[in-house]
Parts: C-alpha cells; sequence; structure tokens
C-alpha cells in the first residue's frame, strides 16, 4: 500500500509538467478619467468619472461614472515618474481593461498604468 502512494506522489509532479500554460493578452483601451473619490476601506478602487473614451463596445460615454479597479495602487508607487498618487479630483489617462461579469451583467473595470493631466478650466 505504501509502494502504491509513494509512485503516485513520485508521478504526480509530472503529470503536471505535461501542462501548457495558456496566455491571453487582454485588449485595453485609452481613457481620460476623473477621479471623483477613492472607495473607503481599499488601497486599490475609486469612482471615476468619463472625461475622454474612444467608441466601445461597453458603451462606455464621456460623463459616465464607473467603479475602477487599479492593478497597482491609488497610492505613490516607488520607482515610477508617472504614478505619483491619485487623489481626489486628480483627472488621469490610462489604459483600462473591461470585463464582462457573467452573473451581474455589469462590466468590471481594470486600470493599468496612469499618468496625471492638468485639469480643465
Amino acid at each position: 500500500m505504501y509502494k502504491l502512494l509513494f509512485s503516485l506522489l513520485l508521478f504526480m509532479p509530472i503529470l503536471s509538467f505535461s501542462q501548457e500554460a495558456r496566455y491571453e493578452q487582454l485588449k485595453t483601451f485609452p481613457i481620460n478619467l476623473k477621479v471623483l473619490n477613492p472607495l473607503m476601506g481599499t488601497n486599490n478602487m475609486a469612482i471615476m468619472k468619463v472625461e475622454k473614451v474612444e467608441p466601445n463596445s461597453m458603451d462606455l460615454a464621456i460623463g459616465d461614472t464607473i467603479l475602477c479597479k487599479f492593478y497597482f495602487t491609488l497610492k505613490p508607487v516607488q520607482g515610477e515618474v508617472h504614478m505619483s498618487g491619485i487623489n481626489r479630483g486628480d483627472y488621469i489617462s490610462t489604459h483600462m481593461h473591461a470585463q464582462l461579469n457573467p452573473y451581474s451583467g455589469a462590466y468590471q473595470y481594470e486600470a493599468f498604468h496612469y499618468k496625471k493631466y492638468p485639469a480643465k478650466n
């Protein structure tokens, strides 16, 4: 019995090497946003207002309000010149990924590298 278990333990890692890793490139789109308010209790989510966006399949338009998750954080990222932290009222330009939630039918937005730009007057 012990030999059977021991032999199974030896073959399990070999089976895992035979599986191929699948990579899928994320489809992102450029967007300009205004930070309405960081979400309390998190360091990577904020409520944003769309300032500029190209036509897209999510029907995202200028003036829409979205909940956005940031891949990194809202705080300053060490070693990144443009990612100096996000506060209420900031205007940012970013590349965003949107994924449809199959349960709720709503899109989940995730922003990656961002850059602040001056506010419009």
